[in-house]
């Protein structure tokens, strides 16, 4: 059964791209856990704060 996307990759050098539209302290995010079943939920700050993390304009 396949799983959710992870915000993150296992593999070496893969970056984590953050929208700047949610890059806001505070801001909750969702996404996949890698389990069909489970969610994940991370502040987005946190996130923006991973070691390959590169927040930008993504969003139209």
């Amino acid at each position: 059964m396949p799983g959710g996307v992870p915000p993150v990759s296992h593999r070496p050098g893969v970056p984590c791209l953050i929208d700047a539209a949610v890059a806001n302290p505070g801001r909750p995010v969702y996404c996949g856990a890698g389990s069909a079943d489970r969610t994940l939920q991370i502040n987005s700050a946190d996130l923006a704060r991973l070691p390959r993390a590169q927040v930008g304009a993504l969003s139209r």
